[in-house]
């Protein structure tokens, strides 16, 4: 590859789940220099200067400040190559080591609890 930048992205989707709780917790390597990880375009503030010398850890979460979005989220993973006017291959490896998210409660599945919850209220007034 020629000298410069490369993103790498790989979509998420939250379709279903809060997104005010998601966090990504992974490592990644790379050649050369891992300039940022963008989540929807912002950056995350995570670098890796350690190359393809080893992994470094990595870690995306909404209670850190990072913005997660309902629906399809996307990472972007922006490599240098050949910082220092090198050039050659460029590449990236990523491992997610764990996610979480909590899912959202449906409005029916909401509904429905409530129903019970005043019809149980109701019933115990009539027998009290």
């Amino acid at each position: 590859g020629a000298e410069g930048f490369f993103d790498y992205t790989i979509s998420l989707d939250l379709t279903g789940l809060d997104p005010s709780t998601a966090s990504i917790f992974g490592q990644w390597a790379l050649d050369n220099g891992g300039a940022d990880i963008l989540l929807n375009g912002v950056s995350t503030g995570n670098s890796n200067g350690n190359g393809f010398g080893g992994f470094t850890d990595f870690s995306i979460a909404a209670n850190e400040g990072d913005t997660f979005l309902q629906g399809v989220n996307t990472l972007t993973f922006r490599v240098e190559n050949g910082p220092g006017g090198g050039v050659g291959p460029t590449g990236l490896r990523v491992e997610f080591l764990s996610s979480t998210a909590a899912m959202i409660p449906e409005p029916t599945a909401t509904a429905l609890l409530s129903l019970a919850i005043l019809l149980a209220t109701r019933r115990r007034h009539r027998n009290g």
